[in-house]
């Protein structure tokens, strides 16, 4: 049996574990989004909607506002309930999705 077929392999795994190494040192760290805690105050312009949040997943996208204007937006339900859309550049209805509720200003 030959066993010449096998010496790649240790320069192969040097060359990921090499490359592995400098990515780790060279590549930026993104920070997590900021995202308020329950009962938070609302911030950013408000989005009116005319259903009433009653927790999880609602409506999709009333948040899609934020999108276009790149400022953020919380969605005002029609119960005087509100949601925090995400992080910008994040559009997301985050609150409404994680079950989040924030504090009308």
């Amino acid at each position: 049996m030959r066993l010449s077929h096998i010496k790649p392999v240790p320069a192969v795994l040097g060359f990921i574990l090499v490359v592995t190494a400098y990515q780790a040192f060279t590549t930026e760290v993104i920070a997590p989004s900021n995202y308020p805690s329950q009962d938070a105050i609302c911030y950013g312009t408000p989005v009116v909607v005319d259903y009433e949040y009653g927790g999880g997943l609602m409506q999709p996208h009333a948040c899609k506002p934020q999108c276009e204007t790149k400022t953020p937006h919380y969605i005002v339900y029609s119960n005087n309930q509100g949601t925090q859309c995400g992080a910008i550049p994040d559009c997301s209805d985050w609150g409404e999705d994680n079950g989040v509720t924030c504090v009308l200003p």
